[in-house]
């Protein structure tokens, strides 16, 4: 791993653990056994290492994410199931699967990072768009399919499974209740029950 990477996955794992707000740089420096000099050589300052942080551990992953569902083949009901699972996936970091709370977190620092720059904001924005360009795919083949009845609006359903993934992820963030994948699954069938033929 390079001193970057080195960097960017101590900043992740810290900022996860305590917050961005109650980590300093001077503590980030000290774990990654650089010198203040060395890391101004990578990072100018603290929130372009958390602008770095969301584009390698987030804004990445939502892009691979969406490039692996448009290439995914199977039913609509089968292409929607991966998205849940690919949201509710746990990643792994050092070979363990972090755990809800760690993944609560990790919702959480996206979206505090997504108030903090503008640039962040708007690469969530594109890929949002992604995201609801897939959806209205999958849901225009699974018309043409005859899975989806043909009365349905593509584009509107892609904005209310979208609306609803969210819904579910920030209804799990705050209150904690039940499993993301379970909660994300029954939801998403839910909305699938209605516009299937």
């Amino acid at each position: 791993m390079n001193t970057r990477d080195k960097i960017l996955r101590i900043a992740f794992e810290a900022f996860i653990e305590n917050g961005f707000e109650s980590i300093s740089l001077n503590q980030i420096v000290k774990q990654s056994d650089l010198t203040k000099g060395a890391f101004y050589h990578y990072f100018k300052s603290k929130e372009e290492l958390l602008n770095e942080v969301i584009e390698s551990y987030f804004i990445k992953y939502i892009k691979e994410m969406t490039g692996s569902i448009k290439i995914r083949k199977g039913s609509t009901k089968d292409k929607l199931l991966f998205i849940v699972h690919a949201i509710a996936s746990r990643p792994e970091y050092d070979g363990e699967s972090i755990v809800d709370d760690q993944e609560k977190k990790m919702f959480n620092l996206f979206l505090s990072a997504l108030k903090k720059d503008e640039g962040l904001r708007l690469q969530y924005i594109n890929s949002n768009k992604m995201i609801l360009s897939v959806l209205l795919s999958i849901l225009e083949e699974g018309i043409k399919n005859k899975e989806i009845k043909s009365s349905v609006c593509p584009t509107s359903f892609a904005s209310i499974i979208n609306t609803q993934v969210k819904g579910t992820l920030f209804a799990w963030i705050t209150t904690g209740e039940g499993q993301l994948e379970e909660n994300l699954t029954r939801n998403l069938l839910g909305l699938y029950d209605l516009i299937k033929c």
